[in-house]
């Protein structure tokens, strides 16, 4: 985990949120969780640095499921199986605090700390983690 972390740090801000959101894919697809707010959720998380972040997050505040702190639909809660529901939505919210936490602060590891949350729940589910590929960028 420490050689991942290392290349975890070298990511950019939106890399990390970008890196969240595949990882919030991959528990979505390897679960088969289907509904419109997922859906919705996930395409705002990859629109992050589409337009001004202000818009961006208030946008975000107004989806059914937006990670923060507001419940999530109920028929989508109760098509999760109930051993699952904490965990996608301790996903969810720390894939959102990715994006989040150093909106209006200085630069911190705050959004480090919430990518590896969200790594560290793929991993107890042995979902497998999605590729770090980001363009040109090379990646070992």
């Amino acid at each position: 985990m420490a050689r991942i972390n290392a290349v975890f740090l070298d990511l950019s801000a939106i890399e990390k949120q970008l890196y969240g959101v595949r990882c919030l894919e991959a528990f979505v697809q390897t679960y088969e969780i289907q509904h419109p707010s997922v859906d919705r959720l996930l395409d705002h998380l990859r629109s992050i640095g589409g337009y001004s972040f202000g818009r961006w997050e208030r946008a975000g505040a107004l989806l059914p499921l937006n990670g923060r702190g507001d419940p999530a639909p109920s028929d989508l809660i109760e098509e999760l199986p109930e051993d699952l529901r904490p965990d996608f939505l301790r996903l969810v919210d720390s894939v959102v605090e990715i994006g989040m936490v150093d909106a209006y602060a200085v630069d911190s590891i705050s959004p480090l700390r919430f990518l590896l949350q969200a790594v560290a729940i793929l991993e107890v589910h042995e979902v497998p983690l999605p590729a770090l590929d980001f363009g040109s960028r090379r990646r070992k």
